[in-house]
């Protein structure tokens, strides 16, 4: 995971014009049945799966509700045959699909297009906000959050001290909080009120850090990261031909090109415009890393543009896959 897309996901929250819960529904709201949405859920309809097999023609699936009833379609199309053959052609599998709007059971509900976006809302909005959380967290520091970040300790011992040393340093914090606040009344000392507060200071009444320490708890999606990441600076997007035509008039120079027309990542004369989904992946990667070109559009068999590639984020997608190496065969479908 950058740190780039983090501290640029982090700067569109702050600027978002909501709150978190707001935002939360916001992005939900346009992206109801997508995976980015973990609130959206398709529970199976168990059931029996028959092979029709044709020599002709296209091979037919049935569809079975129950074991019998499969067992009934393989008599009537194969008659007696061995059970080792049975069992391939005739297995259990999905027949179908419900619904559902929540994360875990028992807490999931039914829903229909009627109902769906409201409960898709109502049910995804705790995780997305909490995934807002997490991103957040991660731009301030182990006094503000309570919470260890990159950590490696060699021992047990040292492990331990970690934890402690951040609560000790959590309570002289709290205590600087309170020395804010502490008023003597003739030696019977209290807290002062928040409206006491207000009338003395312009500052936000002090508010008590955290107390307990957790372990590093920042991982977040990276796909999730990505569509949050879109969401966010969708309204400020530029085309991706006028970027791409407005940086690469600065970098021909640097690479003895035309600064005024700069040949494409596929080199003069080649027409190669961007990449599609079937291009070898290593190669692109290579391509644009020796050329410069930090992104590339990627277009579809009709010549219509679907997405753009990005080093950065190849970058971090194979950091949070925890790859090392990129099979030689990979294409950009893979991404």
């Amino acid at each position: 995971m950058t740190k780039e897309l983090l501290a640029r996901v982090y700067q569109g929250i702050r600027n978002y014009s909501g709150t978190d819960k707001e935002l939360a529904e916001d992005f939900i709201r346009n992206n109801l049945f997508s995976t980015f949405n973990s609130a959206f859920q398709l529970e199976a309809i168990s059931g029996w799966h028959v092979l029709e097999l044709n020599d002709f023609e296209d091979s037919v699936v049935h569809l079975c509700e129950t074991e019998e009833q499969a067992n009934r379609i393989v008599k009537e199309i194969y008659g007696e045959c061995e059970s080792d053959f049975i069992s391939k052609i005739c297995y259990k599998n999905d027949i179908g699909y419900e619904a559902k709007a929540g994360k875990k059971n028992p807490s999931r509900v039914q829903i229909n297009e009627g109902n769906a976006r409201e409960l898709l809302i109502e049910k995804g909005v705790k995780n997305i906000t909490a995934t807002i959380t997490k991103i957040k967290n991660s731009q301030k520091g182990e006094l503000e959050t309570g919470i260890i970040k990159s950590n490696n300790p060699n021992s047990i011992k040292e492990a331990k001290k970690k934890r402690l040393d951040l609560l000790k340093e959590l309570g002289l914090k709290r205590g600087e909080q309170i020395e804010k606040l502490v008023v003597d009344d003739g030696g019977n000392k209290r807290l002062m009120s928040e409206s006491e507060w207000d009338k003395i200071s312009a500052e936000p009444y002090p508010s008590f850090n955290k107390m307990k320490t957790e372990i590093d708890s920042m991982e977040i999606d990276y796909s999730t990261l990505l569509a949050l990441d879109k969401f966010l600076s969708e309204p400020l997007d530029a085309p991706l031909a006028f970027v791409l035509a407005k940086v690469h008039s600065k970098l021909a120079v640097n690479y003895g090109e035309n600064a005024e027309k700069r040949p494409t990542i596929g080199g003069e004369g080649s027409g190669l415009i961007g990449r599609t989904l079937e291009s070898n992946m290593i190669s692109v990667l290579r391509d644009m890393a020796i050329k410069g070109f930090d992104m590339q559009p990627i277009f579809d068999n009709s010549g219509k543009c679907i997405a753009s590639i990005r080093l950065q984020d190849v970058a971090g997608f194979l950091t949070s896959a925890r790859g090392r190496n990129i099979p030689h065969n990979t294409t950009i479908k893979y991404l």
